[in-house]
Parts: C-alpha cells; structure tokens; sequence
C-alpha cells in the first residue's frame, strides 16, 4: 500500500501537526502554497493520456502487472516526497517490448530538457511541491497530454542508442 505524502497543518494552539490526508491538484499548505498530487495513465497503443485517482497506489492494476519499475523525470533532494514519476512494467523493455508500443516524456527545467522513453502503459505521478515550471507541466491533463508523444520502435530504438549507448530490445522480431 503507498503511503499518502504526510502534510502540516496548523491547529488552533499553533503548532505544527502531521496527519495524513489526500491532497488534490489544487490543496495548499497553511503557508498558501499550493501542492500537486496527480496521476495519468499513458497508454501508448491506443495513444491516450487519462487522469487517473490513485494513481500511485493502483499502478500495477492499472498497468496490468505487480512488478513495476519507477523512472524519476525530476526529484526535490531536499523533499523525498516532491517528485514526477513514470510506473511503468519491471520487464517493459525487456519482454515483448515492441508489441507494447513506446512513448517519450519530456520535461523543461530551467531551459534544460529531462526526458524519457518508456515501453507499455504506465502511470504518470507528480507529487509535492514542484518548482512552478515543472508545476505548470504536470497540473493538468492538457498539460500532461502535450509533454507525451507517442513513438515509433524505430525511433524508440534510436533515442535509446542516441541517449544510453544502446538499446534494451532488438529491432528483430
């Protein structure tokens, strides 16, 4: 079961309490900030990006399996709790890969591009509280929907030769 990230509340004797509680796109800390907790599931064959409740904790239902793997496309060091994340199958380039079709995720940071090619249907979470640019690409299903593409195995196996030094899967059969 995954844990729901632990937010600070103020009470009335002004001391900070911990309780755990869901927190929507739009719930702000007691300071005003506003926090991120949403989750999409990318299905690469069918080409959708869906908003999905639960995401983190339903992943491998929702992907199909209970072996999953997390790729991090941006993480707070500070704040453990403050990321964006991909749950994708543990074999999903290594088993059938090809007939799981591919997409690529793509973040800007500060004029620097973070992204990532993944295998089958996985589920996207952002969590916490993210700078504002990387906020602004994940907050909504519209946003969410231009940062995927959808790619060929071609050019899947290219960006992996381009990026890693190699690929995971073979372009034959």
């Amino acid at each position: 079961m995954a844990s729901v990230p632990e937010q600070r509340a103020a009470s009335r004797d002004g001391f900070a309490h911990s309780l755990s509680v869901y927190h929507g796109p739009h719930s702000l800390w007691p300071d005003g900030e506003t926090l991120v907790d949403v989750s999409f599931l990318i299905d690469p064959i069918h080409k959708t990006v869906t908003s999905v409740q639960d995401g983190y904790s339903r992943a491998g239902e929702l992907i199909g399996t209970d072996l999953t793997d997390t790729a991090t496309l941006w993480g707070d060091a500070a704040d453990s709790d403050t990321s964006v994340q991909v749950i994708v199958a543990d074999d999903s380039l290594t088993n059938n890969t090809i007939s799981r079709g591919f997409f690529k995720v793509t973040l800007a940071l500060e004029n620097v591009r973070v992204e990532r090619v993944l295998a089958g249907k996985a589920v996207l979470n952002a969590y916490c509280s993210p700078p504002p640019d990387i906020k602004e690409q994940v907050r909504t299903l519209m946003a969410v929907r231009e940062r995927v593409s959808f790619i060929s195995v071609e050019d899947a196996f290219q960006w992996f030769e381009e990026n890693t030094g190699g690929s995971p899967f073979s372009l034959e059969g």
